[in-house]
């Protein structure tokens, strides 16, 4: 009976496994699958409704992210129209059709084959071409822009660099102050930047450890990457905006 016992007891020795930690247990039954993503933005919140319109439109089509590049475009149609759609060279207000001599529109379309490529474009997507909308669809598509938006893109440039595929683009007979609202935009900039954090299979054990991972990520990308100050309002939610002045 002894000896029966004593085998039994080298049995357990031999086959025992360290029982896991319930932690390790809920680990692999629920697998967390954490992923973070990051959008940063350009917006100017003492514009006008009309600049910010275009502001946005400039990032959400094109791939400019450079607060120089947009500031310059900005400043060079602040210059031709004040942003102002209806409107004909020398001032008149008037619709597309009623412009007949000079400049039209936010960036005063002046010769035949820009102007008409304005109408024929609206006609072509059904968009009014004396309204804001439109022409700012047909300005991020007219094919002079497009030579030029790699230049735009490319970033990390300055105003005074960006004021050279700018006149590629617009050819000026005036230069004006174009550049002077170039810089000014680029001070009334300021960048927001959005994060969006998407958690799957996470259970509530689990919520506190992996907001605070998602906090340290989050954090190290604004401070590393983006370069944005050290004191950061980064909260532990699963989303958040922020503005930064620069």
């Amino acid at each position: 009976m002894i000896k029966a016992l004593f085998g039994i007891g080298v049995l357990a020795s031999v086959v025992a496994i360290p029982s896991p930690e319930p932690e390790q247990i809920k680990a692999k039954l629920e697998p967390v699958e954490e992923s973070v993503i990051v959008e940063k933005t350009w917006k100017c919140p003492s514009c006008t409704p009309n600049e910010q319109v275009v502001l946005a439109a400039l990032q959400e089509h094109t791939k400019i992210s450079d607060r120089n590049a947009l500031a310059t475009i900005m400043g060079n149609i602040q210059q031709e129209s004040k942003f102002i759609a209806n409107i004909c060279e020398g001032g008149a207000r008037v619709s597309y059709t009623q412009c007949k001599v000079g400049g039209f529109g936010l960036i005063q379309w002046t010769s035949i084959g820009r102007y008409k490529g304005l109408g024929n474009f609206c006609a072509k997507y059904k968009c009014d071409p004396s309204s804001l909308e439109g022409q700012v669809r047909w300005m991020i598509n007219e094919p002079i822009f497009r030579r030029v938006l790699p230049q735009f893109e490319g970033g990390g440039q300055t105003v005074s660099y960006y004021m050279r595929p700018a006149y590629i683009w617009l050819g000026w007979g005036i230069k004006g102050n174009r550049e002077l609202y170039a810089y000014d935009y680029t001070k009334k900039m300021v960048l927001n930047v959005f994060f969006l954090s998407i958690t799957k299979n996470l259970s509530s054990h689990y919520l506190m450890k992996i907001k605070l991972t998602r906090y340290w990520v989050i954090r190290k990308y604004l401070r590393q990457v983006m370069r944005l100050p050290l004191s950061l309002p980064v909260k532990l939610g699963t989303y958040g905006s922020y503005d930064y002045q620069l």
